[in-house]
């Protein structure tokens, strides 16, 4: 008799294999994922670095000694002795005594040579950070300075002083990373509004005021922290590009160093970069946002105002270089962001164009000013209109970048002024 069950074939039971086969494939992933966490190392494609070396020293002078060792030595020099540094009498005259001084000259002798950066080729990132709070300081502590000056009546230090503020400003201004012209403008702020604030209450004698006509020549322009704005595509590039592997993968894990207070999440892997964007995709998000940085600082305050995020807390960058005390606490990382949500920030290119109009404002404003002063000096009363200063105290009237329609700056004499 035939034996039907032996030639019956075996059933078919999905189920089973699933429970088998799923497991071994999640295992294996799991494998392949963990590989890569622990052995790609980022690949440059392109070298980012020394494009924006050969940028940076079209539009700086390199000739000469460096003035930017000078400006973080001083700046060190100032943190090693904070807690001395409460802004008296004693604290002021110190600067001389622990060799700040002497660097700060170093900064005014020097032609602001680049600051190393580092080619992309060589392996290395790109160096741009700045001692941004001990700099802060050291330009308060120079506005303390020029204040025990002007009671104390010493001219000579007042005017060094300023002077200081200035080179410091020009040296940050002259460099690449958008952070340095956002403290340039904040330090020279600080000498510029003392300035003002000295001239309006009549306190300097005319011979100072000429001599600050002087130093005020050598203030940094607004074109120069544009083209440190432009260089900042490359600096992105040349930082981002490093963070991915050879088939174009992000590298959470480098990522992840790069932002505040993420440096220690111990969860942070590389296998998360599976559902990150590739680098041709990073590539073309980074220029597309550096042109719309341009794109905003071409048009003027009245123009800009409509095209602001309705958002308008303060980015995160202005938050870096001019800490409030209402200032809400920096983010924390969260990988659910996408690349252009954590570091390509709209508000954050809206902070740039404030802060290049608010250099422009200041420079203009203390130019004319003291123009206005030394045409009074050297002619016994001021001016009827801007357009007698020229060209002998000011090649031209400026515009004032505030103005919708580009109108020269108003100036009004009063017959009587209070």
């Amino acid at each position: 008799m035939r034996n039907l069950n032996a030639s019956r074939p075996a059933r078919f039971r999905p189920g089973l294999i699933a429970a088998i086969v799923l497991p071994l494939l999640i295992l294996l992933w799991a494998w392949y994922e963990l590989w890569v966490a622990y052995t790609i190392t980022p690949a440059v494609q392109k070298n980012y670095g020394g494009i924006l070396r050969e940028v940076a020293e079209s539009w700086q002078d390199t000739s000469g000694s460096n003035g930017w060792d000078a400006l973080m030595e001083a700046s060190r020099l100032l943190e090693d002795h904070n807690d001395k540094f409460l802004y008296t009498d004693d604290t002021i005259h110190s600067l001389d005594e622990i060799g700040i001084a002497a660097q700060l000259q170093l900064l005014s002798q020097s032609s602001y040579a680049l600051m190393p950066i580092p080619d992309s080729e060589a392996g290395k990132p790109l160096n741009i950070m700045l001692m941004s709070s001990s700099t802060r300081r050291l330009g308060q502590c120079l506005r303390a300075r020029m204040q025990l000056a002007r009671e104390n009546k010493d001219w000579d230090a007042y005017l060094e002083s300023y002077g200081w503020l200035i080179e410091i400003s020009r040296a940050l201004a002259y460099q690449p990373g958008t952070m340095n012209p956002m403290i340039a403008t904040m330090i020279l702020s600080l000498g510029i509004e003392q300035v003002i604030e000295d001239v309006q209450h009549g306190v300097l004698p005319d011979d100072v005021v000429l001599a600050l006509g002087d130093s005020t020549d050598r203030l940094p322009t607004a074109a120069q922290i544009r083209r440190v704005y432009d260089a900042e595509r490359y600096v992105q590039l040349d930082i981002f590009q490093q963070l991915y592997g050879p088939g174009g993968r992000l590298i959470l894990t480098e990522y992840a160093k790069l932002v505040p207070f993420a440096e220690e999440e111990p969860w942070i892997k590389n296998v998360q970069g599976r559902w990150k964007p590739g680098w041709d995709h990073c590539e073309r998000q980074i220029h597309a946002y550096q042109d719309e940085v341009g794109r905003i600082l071409d048009v003027s305050l009245a123009e800009r105002e409509p095209m602001r995020p309705e958002a308008r807390t303060r980015g995160l960058a202005q938050r870096f270089a001019d800490p409030q005390p209402d200032d809400e606490p920096l983010p924390m990382f969260d990988p659910t962001k996408s690349f252009a949500e954590r570091f390509l920030d709209t508000d954050v290119a809206f902070s740039l164009a404030d802060q290049e109009l608010r250099h422009a404002l200041l420079c203009e404003g203390v130019t004319l000013l003291l123009a206005i002063e030394r045409y009074r000096i050297q002619s016994g009363e001021y001016p009827s209109v801007l357009d007698e200063l020229v060209p002998d105290y000011i090649y031209t009237v400026p515009i004032d970048p505030c103005s919708p329609d580009a109108r020269p700056w108003v100036y009004r004499k009063h017959e009587e002024p209070d």
